[in-house]
């Protein structure tokens, strides 16, 4: 399955095919390849480029892999065999992870936006898991707004444009329909934050 990233609303760098964190590297232009022997899929990146570590910006080459099971909006599980990269200089180890995947979560990122956009259907997470989303995404939404125009004004060389009040970068990108959620994890990951691991959960 071919799954290309579109940017829709901001034209920021931030923005490119592939995002580094710490701990991990996170792919936005990909194709999911399903081994039916294996019954697992894998993540084939198209276009390659050339990525550092994000940690000493040493050279980094691919060392094993790992799987990983991820929930489908309909409950089922998706098996992904995950390449884990180390760094040659600090011998950090990174995992490359598709956008369509949660840093650190057993829940797929539709999932998870589904229910903190309102545009879900039928959940398949507990009500105590999506409470606890909801609750850490209220609470978190402004140190991400903050991260998002602090990114945005480093871009430009100037200050968010403050059209009223209640103007909300966050908002703005949130009603630009799916795929958001994975769009703000990229953009907190390439400014350097660590939130985006945590803000949803």
């Amino acid at each position: 399955m071919k799954r290309n990233t579109t940017i829709r609303c901001i034209p920021w760098p931030a923005c490119s095919r592939i995002m580094v964190s710490p701990h991990m590297v996170i792919i936005t232009r990909y194709e999911e390849r399903f081994n039916e022997e294996r019954a697992v899929f894998y993540i084939e990146v198209l276009e390659p480029t050339s990525i550092a570590c994000p940690i000493c910006s040493g050279v980094l080459a691919v060392r094993d892999s790992r799987r990983r099971r991820v929930i489908q909006p309909d409950g089922s599980r998706k098996l992904y065999q995950l390449r884990r990269l180390r760094c040659e200089r600090c011998r950090r180890i990174h995992t490359e992870l598709p956008d369509c995947i949660q840093p650190r979560k057993h829940y797929g990122v539709t999932v998870i936006e589904g229910e903190l956009d309102g545009r879900r259907g039928d959940c398949p997470a507990e009500e105590s898991t999506r409470r606890r989303w909801r609750k850490a995404f209220s609470e978190a939404k402004d140190q991400i707004e903050g991260i998002l125009k602090a990114s945005w004004t480093k871009l430009f060389q100037k200050s968010f444009p403050l059209l009223s009040p209640r103007q909300s970068l966050l908002n703005h990108l949130i009603s630009t329909g799916p795929g958001w959620l994975a769009l703000v994890n990229s953009l907190l990951i390439s400014a350097g934050h660590g939130l985006h691991t945590r803000f949803a959960f």
